[in-house]
């Protein structure tokens, strides 16, 4: 690694770090699968590297949305096969 370039990171054909802007996009909240796989459609059209959304939501009211949690984790990992890109999940 050349130090003048800094940490750099490779996940599969994406650098992040040193030099290059990687962008990353996606939903707040991973909802459903059409809501990834759209969304996903968009992120690739826009240019970004990587996907990302929230699988988990922590909230201290118990009736609102609290994510998907293990699931939207799996739906995550769908649009990195489809659309050629990596995702990332909170």
């Amino acid at each position: 690694m050349d130090s003048s370039r800094g940490t750099i990171v490779k996940i599969g054909n994406v650098e992040i770090g040193g030099g290059k802007v990687v962008v990353m996009a996606g939903p707040c909240s991973v909802e459903s699968r059409d809501q990834i796989e759209r969304a996903a459609d968009i992120v690739a059209d826009g240019g970004a590297s990587v996907i990302r959304g929230g699988a988990f939501k922590p909230r201290s009211c118990r009736i609102v949305f609290k994510g998907l949690g293990e699931e939207g984790l799996k739906l995550m990992r769908m649009p990195r096969t489809g659309a050629g890109f990596w995702s990332s999940a909170k």
